[in-house]
């Protein structure tokens, strides 16, 4: 995955008359294959996913693997995945992924390419190797249907700059630029209301 639009899978697509038993070896991962209506297996940290992100709901019988820096394998294979989704930044696991499951492997955050462009692609990407062409289309309208809903109760703040932050304690705090997947979903939703405004410089999110 190094290339514009590229995507590297192992493995051949699944057979259609087969439902998929999806393994995520990441969030983002297994939040698209929820958006298709494919609930994984299996997936990782899911402890702390219900904690941090909550939504969309994993359900308890989805296995938790254990830690993405330390992944149980053995478990992994107790699951039997059909499918493992794993992103390219844990190519140093997939010689042995491979070993229980074909792998498809799908960037999100490459140089000059916008995040939420890739997650869009890896949606249709995993539609394709599930054989699930309807429920991926009727996931990018409604993922557009929200943007431009979102889009539209923002509007009245459009002429505001904005910078996206996460506080982390008195001491600490993450900012998102314009090339995090925030920072590319604001893009989406200011050429939504076509204000024609860019961010140049970088350092704040882009203008709502």
């Amino acid at each position: 995955m190094t290339a514009a639009g590229a995507l590297m899978a192992t493995g051949l697509p699944l057979p259609a008359a087969e439902p998929a038993r999806l393994a995520a070896i990441d969030w983002a991962m297994l939040e698209i294959a929820v958006g298709i209506g494919d609930m994984p297996v299996a997936a990782y940290e899911l402890i702390r996913y219900r904690d941090d992100v909550g939504s969309p709901r994993i359900p308890l019988e989805v296995v938790d693997l254990g830690l993405r820096g330390a992944p149980n394998f053995e478990l992994l294979q107790l699951t039997r995945p059909s499918l493992t989704l794993s992103p390219p930044y844990y190519a140093q696991y997939e010689h042995r992924l491979r070993r229980l499951a074909p792998v498809l492997s799908l960037p999100f955050f490459l140089p000059e390419e916008l995040p939420l462009t890739k997650a869009m692609q890896a949606l249709t990407t995993l539609v394709e190797h599930v054989d699930h062409p309807s429920a991926g289309r009727a996931a990018l309208e409604l993922a557009d249907k929200a943007l431009d809903a979102a889009a539209a109760r923002l509007s009245p703040h459009s002429a505001r700059p904005v910078a996206l932050v996460d506080i982390g304690d008195a001491r600490h705090l993450r900012a998102f630029g314009f090339d995090s997947l925030f920072g590319s979903t604001l893009d989406r939703l200011r050429r939504s209301l076509g204000s024609g405004q860019d961010d140049a410089s970088g350092a704040v999110a882009p203008v709502l």
